[in-house]
């Protein structure tokens, strides 16, 4: 098992990203929202390949099973990749935060929800 916020916060990673505003924006919403959450990379691969499968490229693929692995929400500003999920009943929820026309399942209105308090 890895833990994804693990790997997200690699250094390296964040000094990739060119645009400064961008990538302190990026490490400031990791450090207030991030959790590590450990998947099986197995598994994982293995929920890729059945979404290859079905038609998903192999990038759509390894995000849309990462966030199954880790029961996250699935967001995209790609509203067919959005659509897709939808269609093929991902196991999380999908959508689409932007736009006029915004794909939910169920048709809900997004609240990012609330962490339990332990």
């Amino acid at each position: 098992m890895r833990s994804i916020k693990r790997c997200l916060d690699k250094k390296e990673e964040m000094e990739a990203i060119q645009d400064e505003v961008e990538r302190i924006q990026l490490i400031t919403l990791l450090n207030k929202y991030g959790n590590s959450v450990k998947v099986n990379l197995k598994k994982t691969r293995q929920r890729a390949e059945e979404l290859v499968a079905l038609g998903f490229g192999v990038a759509d693929a390894a995000h849309v099973a990462f966030a199954e692995m880790a029961q996250a929400e699935f967001i995209s500003c790609d509203k067919r990749l959005v659509k897709k999920c939808v269609r093929h009943k991902i196991k999380v929820w999908s959508g689409n935060p932007y736009g006029k026309n915004r794909t939910r399942r169920n048709h809900q209105i997004y609240k990012h929800p609330k962490k339990k308090e332990n």
